[in-house]
């Protein structure tokens, strides 16, 4: 009895380092991989996207060339005195609408979405004079596209230069007067969107944010604000952050749901095999002990061979995923035939776990009580087990005949 119970601990011994190192490959495979394909995504798709507030600026002094003497020559020297001045926003009004369109690299998916934003903000020139305004948006991500482009002051569209990732335009500005600059375009981002109202502590002044989101299921990222009002529409949720006089140095953020990966849960499931592989063992080695039937150790061999749980078997058959690593040691999946039509691990099933329970639950033919019962079964071909166990080794044994006929 001791030596049997060793061999059988051996064997799921053995069994559990091959599930082991199954969902450590898949996990490497996963991880290592993640931000290689990430870059990738976000060079064809885009970036995370973070919006900050536009500027207003203008330019007080000038730039010009005196005369000086250095090393006893006579040189013109530059001198520059500009000041940019900014102009004070005095409210704003953003909108932004956010669609989930997620996207698969490799073996992973990630949270892309579509953005429409759209803004409105108003600005005082406070001095008795006019100003040439510049007017600056600045771009929320380098890698990313924007289409739709609306850059108006007072509903006039300016013409716009751009510089890395700001785009902006002149306009002048009469004194006393309001400038209204009204901005928008449609996007493209990855995992998060954020709208930053500086590096820095600062004062907002009348300021309104509505996002809507046709998701559920969103989070918000560290150091952001939550909203002042959510509400929940047919097709998602509407957020909404609005502040008279607010002094803070946090972001507005949302984060999209994470889909459900398969390359991490097959792992954890690999993992977690061989606690079911042991009850089965448990089980099985308890009633044939109870019964008085001597089950030989290497049919716990052929037993832990064919063992796959149904969700790494439906989860890998989704994905279509893993192929080569199952068909290292999970014989249930990798003794197929294209042309059999069965489930793969059928035949294993069928032949040993049911043999087994049918001699657990006290079948009375002797070959059921026989530890070479699945041979002789085999062999004889004439009871309906031997039938099948014939024409399931025909189906998946045919492609090995195959490819070991001679020119083939």
């Amino acid at each position: 009895m001791g030596k049997r119970i060793a061999a059988i601990g051996f064997i799921f011994f053995c069994t559990a380092i091959a599930w082991a190192i199954l969902a450590s490959t898949i996990f490497y495979r996963t991880y290592s991989s993640d931000s290689q394909l990430r870059s990738k995504v976000a060079s064809s798709w885009g970036a995370p996207q973070e919006q900050a507030p536009p500027t207003a600026t203008y330019v007080e002094g000038s730039r010009r060339q005196v005369p000086a003497v250095e090393n006893g020559k006579e040189i013109l020297r530059t001198i520059d005195d500009r000041r940019h001045i900014g102009l004070t926003l005095q409210k704003s009004r953003v909108n932004a609408a956010l669609h989930a369109d997620y996207r698969r690299k490799g073996l992973l998916w990630y949270s892309t979405y579509q953005v429409q934003f759209a803004g409105v903000y108003e600005f005082v020139n406070p001095d008795d004079q006019p100003r040439d305004v510049t007017f600056t948006l600045h771009l929320p991500a380098e890698q990313a596209i924007y289409d739709d482009m609306v850059f108006t002051v007072n509903g006039s569209p300016l013409v716009l230069e751009n510089q890395k990732t700001e785009t902006y335009g002149r306009a002048t500005v009469l004194p006393h007067q309001m400038a209204v600059l009204n901005v928008g375009y449609r996007s493209q981002g990855l995992d998060t969107w954020r709208y930053n109202f500086g590096d820095q502590v600062s004062q907002i002044r009348d300021f309104e944010l509505r996002l809507t989101a046709d998701f559920k299921g969103f989070d918000f990222p560290e150091n952001t604000l939550s909203p002042t009002h959510e509400s929940q529409t047919a097709r998602g949720s509407e957020l909404v952050w609005s502040y008279k006089n607010l002094v803070s140095g946090y972001k507005i953020g949302l984060a999209l749901p994470q889909k459900l990966q398969p390359g991490p849960l097959a792992g954890r499931i690999s993992y977690f095999a061989p606690v079911s592989l042991l009850f089965f063992f448990f089980v099985l080695f308890v009633l044939t002990t109870i019964r008085g039937i001597n089950l030989h150790p290497m049919n716990y061999f052929f037993l832990a061979c064919a063992f796959d749980t149904p969700g790494v078997r439906d989860l890998f058959g989704s994905f279509r995923v893993f192929a080569r690593e199952l068909l290292a040691f999970s014989g249930g999946n990798a003794i197929r035939s294209a042309r059999s039509g069965a489930r793969p691990g059928d035949l294993f099933d069928f032949v040993f776990v049911r043999l087994f329970l049918r001699r657990i639950h006290g079948a009375r033919n002797h070959h059921w009580r026989d530890s070479h019962a699945v041979l002789h079964h085999a062999d004889d071909g004439a009871s309906a087990l031997g039938r099948k166990i014939r024409s399931g080794s025909s189906a998946w044994m045919s492609p090995i005949r195959i490819a070991s006929e001679p020119g083939r």
